[in-house]
């Protein structure tokens, strides 16, 4: 159904895909043995059906490509000439044909181009000219053409004008998108349609018109028709919709964040031990070369005070050796007197 409404709001998209189908779709049926050429069209081959701008369409290039969609579609059902002209087949690929023209130029004038090797890849990747998956070759290719009576130049020149064609399309589609429910609401404007009947009371005149009812009345009427007027039984309740996957991506987000937390303290926790465990050996270190420097200086002091007695008991000693020499060179005088 949404493909029919597709169709329904796409018509000039269609007649864009025409030019494909005429041009390639019915280029490729022109190869396949067997098929005849049809009835050919009474139109001149040198002279031109249209102009756009600069571009031309010739008699010819109208006439194969009619001749090529008219055998595409006789070969799903036929057509007679009552049928082709009601639908003015000859129109719409007439008018396929200057719109691919237009879309030419405008391709010409973006810059467009096609490259031998986009060309190469088209043409070789067509079913008509692979065998066992594989490119059949230049020769039996060229065969080919010549036999459907095209020549290489002419066949490569629609090839390259379906390229350029499908790049301005591109461009011009790129950043568009419909989604299906846009296209069934676009649909539904379009073709649904309701016929209301109604009629207008003017509450004032109603009134005049209906009896005052007494709260008798009233009650007896309520008690008869009561089942009218009963509420079935109902509940309030509140309820939170989980998303489960949404819910454990954040979990475990929030797990990962926990463990890239507890793993980062436990680094700060690890260095800053090892700061604490430095500082203390060094503290240490300080301290016992401290008690060294202290014991070292109390042993200079011991070695400095018995230096110290040492000198003085040989000063003593000396002082008493003089002080025996002087008596004793005292007593020598006394015995020369």
């Amino acid at each position: 159904m949404l493909d029919f409404m597709r169709r329904q709001r796409s018509k000039l998209k269609w007649v864009l895909v025409l030019v494909i189908v005429v041009l390639g779709g019915g280029m490729v049926i022109s190869f396949i043995p067997g098929v005849g050429d049809g009835n050919r069209l009474s139109a001149s081959r040198s002279s031109d059906v249209a102009r756009v701008g600069n571009e031309t369409v010739s008699a010819t290039e109208f006439e194969t490509s009619y001749r090529n969609y008219l055998r595409s579609m006789q070969q799903r059902q036929e057509l007679s000439p009552e049928i082709l002209k009601a639908f003015g087949f000859d129109r719409q690929v007439l008018n396929a044909l200057v719109e691919q023209k237009i879309k030419l130029a405008e391709a010409k004038r973006l810059g467009f181009d096609v490259t031998e090797e986009e060309l190469a890849n088209r043409i070789m990747t067509n079913p008509s000219f692979q065998a066992g998956g594989s490119f059949i070759g230049r020769d039996r290719y060229q065969a080919l053409l010549q036999a459907n009576d095209l020549t290489m130049e002419r066949f490569e020149s629609v090839v390259r004008d379906e390229l350029l064609v499908g790049k301005v399309q591109s461009f011009v589609t790129a950043g568009v998108t419909v989604s299906d429910k846009e296209v069934e609401d676009e649909y539904r404007n379009r073709n649904e349609k309701a016929q209301i009947t109604y009629f207008v009371i003017d509450p004032a005149k109603l009134e005049t018109k209906i009896a005052a009812l007494t709260d008798q009345e009233l009650r007896t009427y309520y008690d008869k028709n009561s089942a009218k007027y009963n509420v079935p039984e109902k509940r309030k309740s509140r309820y939170a919709f989980v998303d489960m996957v949404k819910f454990k991506t954040e979990m475990k987000a929030d797990a990962t964040a926990d463990t890239k937390a507890a793993k980062a303290q436990a680094k700060a926790d690890k260095k800053k031990a090892k700061a604490e465990a430095k500082a203390a050996k060094k503290a240490a270190a300080a301290e016992k070369k401290a008690e060294k420097s202290a014991a070292d200086a109390k042993a200079t002091d011991k070695k400095a005070n018995a230096e110290a007695t040492k000198d003085k008991a040989v000063a003593k000693a000396n002082a008493t050796e003089k002080k025996a020499e002087v008596k004793a060179d005292a007593k020598k005088e006394e015995a020369k007197k």
